[in-house]
């Protein structure tokens, strides 16, 4: 997988982390977020690269 599939496959699933968070109690929302976040942060750091 190239790195541009891989940034698009970790920054779909961080998109489906925040979705699915709505739906659970506000605690565990909380940690689904902050797992989503971190997701983007890959998924970022990800596309920088792939640019160089």
């Amino acid at each position: 997988m190239t790195s541009r599939g891989t940034f698009n496959v970790i920054f779909m699933s961080s998109y489906w982390l925040h979705l699915w968070s709505t739906m659970l109690p506000q605690e565990e929302q909380d940690t689904m977020r902050n797992g989503a976040t971190l997701l983007e942060s890959v998924a970022k750091g990800f596309n920088k690269e792939s640019r160089r």
